[in-house]
């Protein structure tokens, strides 16, 4: 796991027994962080020990006929970890999507037939919550309830012409619009609570792969990018982008214990 500080750029690198899906902060300033790596959640101190919790195999449900692994996570506002999964080899239906509850050890298993279990997102009142299954071409809501966190009547908020690229991470800013990720598409796209495509980023490299909003005002965002999958090179695939949208976003809300 790599971190960087924007006040000075300070780097550190931590050392991890497995592929990392997500990164989340955790509640208390200090603890460090929520890590999921292929199998499941870990605790990752500041110190870099690592403190496994339950397994993915352990939640439940349909066993995957192929490798898995840990792709995006996000936490509710109250804490709790929604995390996904997919195939090594991106076969359709082998993921899920799992929920790890603060103080549980065990993630439990919410949704079947997941292919590439990707950006996640709460609008301003945790009364839906937004979901990308990569594959689908779609961006997809659902009915939540933040006292039991359950979700309910999903539907297409969304529909991503192929032409676009792959919708993949995802953020949400002050309005609560969507900004996502477009893998194959070199773009972040900014889209109304109504489903309308309201902005376009372009970048520089295709594989653009998830957002974040950072900084004191929540006014920077950062874009990460891949080089992987690349039928000819490009010189920033693989790059980290900081922009100034023009917008203010949301913060990352941290994993609850």
């Amino acid at each position: 796991m790599h971190t960087h500080r924007l006040t000075d750029g300070t780097q550190r690198t931590l050392a991890v027994p497995a592929p990392v899906g997500a990164v989340l902060p955790r509640e208390e300033a200090g603890e460090g962080w929520l890590v999921i790596l292929e199998d499941g959640p870990a605790l990752l101190d500041k110190d870099g020990a690592v403190s496994p919790l339950g397994t993915f195999a352990e939640g439940g449900g349909r066993a995957p006929t192929a490798a898995t692994r840990a792709n995006d996570a996000k936490c509710d506002p109250l804490g709790r970890c929604w995390c996904g999964t997919m195939a090594w080899d991106q076969s359709q239906a082998q993921g899920a999507l799992y929920r790890l509850d603060p103080g549980a050890r065990v993630p439990t298993r919410i949704l079947d037939d997941v292919t590439i279990s990707n950006g996640l997102a709460w609008s301003s009142d945790a009364r839906t919550m937004y979901y990308v299954d990569t594959p689908t071409q779609r961006i997809s809501s659902f009915d939540y309830d933040l006292e039991s966190a359950t979700i309910a009547n999903r539907r297409t908020l969304v529909e991503i012409p192929a032409a676009d690229g792959m919708p993949d991470g995802m953020a949400i800013d002050a309005d609560d619009c969507l900004w996502v990720a477009f893998w194959g598409g070199g773009a972040v796209r900014r889209y109304t609570p109504e489903g309308r495509l309201d902005r376009v980023l372009t970048f520089p490299c295709a594989q653009i792969t998830s957002c974040a909003f950072v900084g004191p005002a929540l006014d920077r965002l950062v874009v990460t990018s891949a080089w992987h999958g690349l039928a000819e090179p490009e010189p920033l695939a693989g790059s980290t982008f900081v922009i100034d949208p023009g917008v203010t976003g949301t913060a990352t809300a941290a994993f609850g214990a």
